[in-house]
């Protein structure tokens, strides 16, 4: 399943990066430089945990540094089989519902089908993740996980040409997938310490793109020599990569911090009352909302433009719903590595994701189409790490669960207003012409953000609230 996680502090002191950042609180340990007069974290965003070892003989921080953690380990290659039989299943679904209906607009309701349950149960999957065993949690979401996905293979093999056959089990993905990851993201939390938040956070979204690279890649061939079918049948099994994970790391993880027993409903008030009153988190939200609605349609409507645009079989196909995973993995090290601050990283994210798709709905040559593709997913996980980076860090302990619950329940509706709003456009313009409108607002949106940097943007680099 996708994800994008956190980490607290347990092992002792901050980093040289996190402290500085606290430079204007009293008592700032080692004499560290003032605080930039904007407050805030002011060091770099990524770079200070590649960087010499601080005082103390504390290893070498870098953008792989939380795969030294074996539970982290062991979770993070799980987790990359079971994202790549997701990605064969993202691919294979928007396939099939087109070869059935010919209709940007159902490809839409597909996805939405998927997205909205995950919405309605995001309340409840991040009270769980607050109140609950999150190994646990996982462990019955996955197993259920499974169960829609194998109901998935069985009537696409059945040969059906209702949609809404199709559409079914995959609303049921969606329900379970919204109680499972706000404890997915906050298990990650308990897996490292404090000192690899970035780290952790970077490789969670490398883990997505790994998937993402690979599995529309077998997908396509799949498609290509054997049918969609089995595709789904390959995604059922991945979960089991999971659950063994699950099981092996036992009870290392910690468990969710003790709570009162409230409702879900009033978990997500508080959560959202709480976001409000941290600018940074709320930018971050922002940003990963225009994304939702702005980029993630386009892996849909890269299906319809390879089908209607370059004539491409399953392969070709594959070879562009990969291309974007790729670049979002050679980004991945680049950006854990950066010595810029999360705003500057999370802005070119964003004007490079918008330039990219604009630049794909403008090309008509395969290869150029493919390229643009490659950059747009560099810039997605450039945007991605840089948003979650900052929750991560801003977000109170207490809260953590319920936060995320919030911003994964936001950025997935608005994966679902995106999915429908540009499957209408496609239909109503054409699908080139959707691509440009979303990148040009992109671009936009970038750019009133870089106008208003220290009052918007620039807030992801708040320190942490430690209330």
């Amino acid at each position: 399943m996708p994800l994008c996680g956190p980490l607290p502090g347990r092992d002792g002191d901050l980093p040289h990066r996190h402290a500085a950042a606290r430079g204007d609180r009293t008592g700032a340990p080692g004499g560290l430089p003032p605080p930039h007069p904007g407050g805030g974290r002011t060091g770099p965003a990524f770079g200070e945990l590649s960087g010499p070892a601080e005082e103390g003989g504390s290893p070498r921080r870098g953008p792989f540094s939380a795969l030294r953690h074996r539970r982290f380990a062991i979770f993070w290659v799980a987790a990359a089989v079971s994202t790549t039989g997701t990605w064969l299943s993202n691919l294979a679904v928007p396939f099939v519902i087109f070869e059935m209906t010919h209709s940007a607009t159902w490809v839409g309701i597909g996805a939405a089908a998927q997205f909205i349950p995950n919405v309605l149960m995001g309340p409840l999957g991040g009270a769980w993740a607050d109140r609950f065993d999150r190994r646990r949690v996982l462990i019955g979401t996955q197993i259920f996980g499974s169960l829609a996905a194998l109901i998935l293979f069985l009537v696409v093999a059945s040969g059906t040409q209702n949609p809404l056959l199709v559409i079914l089990p995959v609303t049921l993905q969606g329900i379970f997938g919204g109680l499972n990851l706000p404890s997915w993201q906050a298990l990650v939390h308990d897996l490292v310490p404090r000192e690899d938040i970035q780290s952790a956070v970077t490789l969670n979204t490398m883990q997505f793109n790994v998937g993402r690279a690979l599995g529309p890649a077998l997908a396509g061939i799949l498609i290509g020599t054997l049918g969609p079918s089995p595709a789904f049948l390959l995604n059922s099994v991945s979960f089991v990569f999971v659950l063994v994970a699950l099981i092996a790391i036992g009870g290392g993880a910690r468990r969710a911090l003790a709570k009162p027993r409230i409702s879900a409903l009033r978990s997500f008030g508080t959560a959202l009352s709480y976001i409000r009153r941290q600018r940074g988190i709320t930018v971050s939200i922002i940003v990963s909302i225009a994304i939702g609605i702005l980029f993630n349609p386009v892996f849909n409507l890269t299906i319809i433009l390879a089908s209607t645009v370059y004539d491409a079989g399953g392969l070709e196909l594959g070879i562009m719903t990969a291309a974007a995973g790729v670049g979002a993995l050679i980004a991945g090290p680049i950006v854990a590595s950066s010595k810029h601050p999360l705003s500057l990283v999370t802005l070119a994210g964003m004007l490079g994701v918008g330039a990219a798709v604009l630049v794909l709905g403008a090309v008509e040559n395969y290869i150029a189409a493919i390229a643009a593709l490659f950059v747009a997913g560099a810039g997605f996980l450039t945007v991605i790490a840089g948003v979650n980076t900052a929750i991560q860090l801003i977000v109170t302990d207490r809260m953590r669960g319920s936060v995320i619950a919030v911003r994964i329940m936001l950025y997935t509706l608005s994966m679902a207003v995106g999915a429908l709003i540009m499957g209408g456009i496609a239909d109503w313009l054409g699908v080139r012409e959707s691509l440009m409108i979303a990148g040009a607002a992109m671009l936009l949106l970038g750019l009133l953000l870089l106008v208003r940097r220290d009052a918007g943007i620039g807030r992801l680099d708040d320190p942490q609230d430690e209330d």
